[in-house]
C-alpha cells in the first residue's frame, strides 16, 4: 500500500475518506492557487506538487516573452 493511502485513508482507500474532499483541506493545502497558476500556465509547463515542488509562483518565470 503506498504512503498516500496509509497517511490520508487510515491504511485504506484515500478516495472513501470524505475528509480528502472537504473546503477546508484544499484551504490547507492552497489548492485554488495552485490550481489556477496550472490553468494559467497550461500550454507552458506541467509541473506537480511533487517533492516538494509547486507551481505557485512560478507564472512570471514562465511566461513568454
Amino acid at each position: 500500500m503506498c504512503e498516500w493511502c496509509m497517511k490520508h485513508g487510515a491504511g485504506g482507500k484515500w478516495y472513501m475518506n470524505a475528509r480528502n474532499y472537504t473546503n477546508e483541506l484544499a484551504k490547507e493545502l492552497d489548492a485554488e492557487e495552485y490550481l489556477s497558476e496550472q490553468w494559467r500556465n497550461f500550454e507552458q509547463v506541467f509541473i506537480r506538487k511533487i517533492s516538494g515542488f509547486s507551481s505557485i509562483g512560478l507564472g512570471y518565470k514562465l511566461q513568454m516573452p
